[in-house]
């Protein structure tokens, strides 16, 4: 979209993992005074922005995923929606008791 290139799911993705990032990290992905700035420090990374301390490893690369500059290779929808990460909890088990 800051590239005047075609809009699509893709970038309402990225926008998913920079609040995603902010969420867990308390700070924006990337940082720009302006525009322009924010631009240049996207383009310029040389790889995804740090994850929190303590982070899953579902977490990390659903992050990562979001926060692809390459919007072809940013993940797809559905795989976002079906992604472990986001999966609700199993119950717990019930211990089992011993019958006498």
């Amino acid at each position: 979209m800051l590239r005047r290139k075609p809009y699509d799911a893709t970038a309402e993705l990225w926008s998913v993992g920079v609040v995603f990032h902010e969420l867990l990290c308390g700070v924006p992905p990337f940082r720009g005074a302006n525009v322009a700035k924010l631009l240049e420090a996207i383009m310029e990374a040389t790889g995804p922005p740090p994850p929190p301390p303590g982070a899953s490893a579902a977490c990390v690369e659903l992050l990562h995923a979001l926060l692809q500059p390459d919007p072809a290779r940013r993940i797809a929808f559905a795989r976002f929606a079906a992604h472990p990460f986001l999966a609700p909890p199993s119950p717990p088990t019930p211990p089992t008791t011993a019958v006498d």
